[in-house]
């Protein structure tokens, strides 16, 4: 289709499309229109008009920032409505599968919007791609810090809001000499740099966990009392909660001791969710007491047994040991209470999380710790593993027995 123009006007429009589009077309005037002029003007103008509006967007980029924002928003909602109805506890795992796989197909989609940017670098969305890949591997590293740090040692009941465990900073205070007990100092002197960092860092982390079971005890013993359960837990879980104290103040100064500085928790504030179900109180039962704390207590029994453990951290250890074994006497308490009278939902719960306690190796880290390290409470990667292994035993079989009671008893 010819464009109906006379020769002055065609040059005049010629023109101004060439100044647009920086295209170099012929400007000389004819008494006849050129032939080709249409096609020359329609093409500098779509040339023009694709100037005008940039280059095109990735679609990778867009899908990855967007697939981010959506897991977040829709997950949310989803916790929200389960929550409101009473089931967070039963949708928690396939929750968790389905974020897991958004991450990972963010994370993908991100690094391969990347890779398209980095063969076109005129492509729009380069912030989106960046976006998805900081978000996605940020999320992703800290539920593998989550999962592999889970029992890196004797650590007490975990203190949850929300299913997520919680622990307190640590702060020091400068003007103060660290406490230490007595004779350890001197043992303390002969560590060279690299052990006294790997130790604080150690004994730091396990005495916010061993303060954290304070809250977790003091709410467990809470919950119990407003779910009617008998007066004997409720003593336990108050007692529990004063022994984890204990705990916490030897750990912390160990922890001061090989850090050169005294070392306190910040204050703890944790969000009150309400009474937890009996769901979740024989979940937590079987998960963090019988199976964690019943690990916790064996590592520390290896490590006590060894017999070339220095003293203060040998004294420390046998206490732990000791009354880890009784917390996790009292979830096994708790746990056939709740089988007891919590019925079918109770036992729909265990069944599912005792089928997904497939029998695995304990996470043992990068590296086993040197020889002043393991005299100084850190286990071996065996010790570690033999621990678990023996407390995972004793909770599914112990857990599966008390679970086909239930059954019976009820049908």
């Amino acid at each position: 289709m010819k464009l109906r123009y006379a020769p002055t006007e065609l040059d005049e429009h010629r023109a101004r499309w060439v100044r647009r589009s920086g295209n170099i077309v012929s400007m000389a005037c004819d008494d006849q229109p050129d032939a080709n002029a249409s096609r020359r003007l329609e093409t500098s103008g779509l040339d023009a008009l694709s100037r005008r509006l940039g280059p095109p967007t990735s679609r990778l980029s867009v899908a990855a920032a967007t697939l981010v924002v959506l897991t977040w928003i829709v997950l949310s909602i989803a916790v929200m409505v389960a929550e409101l109805l009473s089931v967070a506890d039963s949708i928690a795992v396939p929750l968790g599968v389905i974020m897991v796989l958004c991450i990972v197909t963010s994370l993908a989609l991100g690094v391969a919007a990347l890779v398209e940017h980095a063969r076109v670098p005129q492509l729009r969305g380069l912030a989106q791609a960046i976006f998805a890949v900081v978000v996605s591997g940020a999320e992703l590293m800290i539920i593998l810090h989550a999962y592999f740090s889970g029992f890196i040692g004797p650590h007490g009941r975990r203190l949850r809001v929300r299913g997520r465990p919680v622990l307190a900073r640590v702060r020091a205070r400068a003007s103060e000499r660290p406490s230490c007990p007595s004779g350890h100092r001197a043992t303390v002197a002969s560590l060279d740099e690299v052990d006294r960092a790997a130790l604080r860092d150690y004994w730091t982390w396990v005495a916010r966990e061993e303060h954290a079971s304070i809250t977790a005890f003091e709410r467990l013993a809470v919950a119990l009392r407003e779910r009617g359960a008998p007066r004997s837990l409720i003593v336990g879980a108050q007692m529990a909660a004063q022994q984890e104290a204990d705990h916490a103040a030897r750990c912390f100064a160990l922890a001061s001791a090989y850090a050169g500085q005294s070392l306190e928790p910040c204050a703890l504030v944790v969000e009150d969710t309400g009474t937890p179900t009996l769901v979740t109180l024989a979940l937590e039962a079987l998960i963090d007491g019988c199976l964690g704390e019943g690990s916790s207590a064996a590592e520390a029994a290896l490590l006590v047994g060894g017999g070339d453990t220095a003293k203060a951290v040998h004294d420390t250890l046998v206490v732990i040991a000791r009354d880890e074994a009784e917390h996790a006497a009292l979830s096994w308490a708790v746990l056939e209470w709740c089988l007891a009278v919590g019925g079918a939902p109770v036992h729909v719960a265990v069944k599912r999380t005792l089928a997904a306690l497939a029998p695995r190796a304990k996470p043992t880290g990068l590296t086993d710790p040197s020889a002043s390290q393991r005299a100084h409470g850190m286990a071996t990667g065996v010790e570690r593993d033999a621990a678990w292994r023996a407390a995972h035993d004793v909770t599914v079989t112990r857990a599966s027995a008390l679970l086909g009671h239930a059954i019976s008893r009820a049908a």
